[in-house]
């Protein structure tokens, strides 16, 4: 399909790829190192910086409402809580919850059977 192709151009394509990935790693690190040292000098010396941060932390990752799938909206933490109770008590105690799925064909062996017989065996004295 090609009609240059090269092995070497291929082979210098793929190094240099991997060269430019490990730099915009090491950029990426050195920009994060760079706003964590701006943060440490500006974020201490600037309580009101600091401040405003953190409340717009607390701001993005604090729950206002919650919509139930009957469009019913819940505004306040008791009734928040109340309904997470009442909808994991539901969950956990069904039927459905109580069924173990056979999930080891998608998790991958990171010791063979024969390893796996040596572990369950009892070590000798001179181990």
């Amino acid at each position: 399909l090609q009609v240059a192709f090269s092995n070497e151009a291929e082979q210098e394509y793929l190094i240099s790829k991997i060269e430019l990935e490990e730099w915009q790693r090491r950029e990426k690190i050195r920009l994060s190192q760079l706003a964590k040292k701006k943060w440490l000098s500006d974020g201490d010396n600037n309580s009101k910086f600091y401040h405003a941060v953190v409340s717009q932390r607390r701001r993005k990752s604090k729950l206002n409402q919650l919509k139930l799938t009957d469009d019913t909206i819940l505004s306040t933490p008791q009734q928040m809580h109340a309904e997470a109770v009442k909808y994991l008590q539901i969950v956990l105690t069904s039927e459905e919850s109580k069924i173990v799925l056979d999930l080891s064909h998608i998790i991958e062996s990171a010791v063979s059977q024969e390893g796996g017989r040596m572990l369950c065996t009892l070590p000798t004295e001179e181990e």
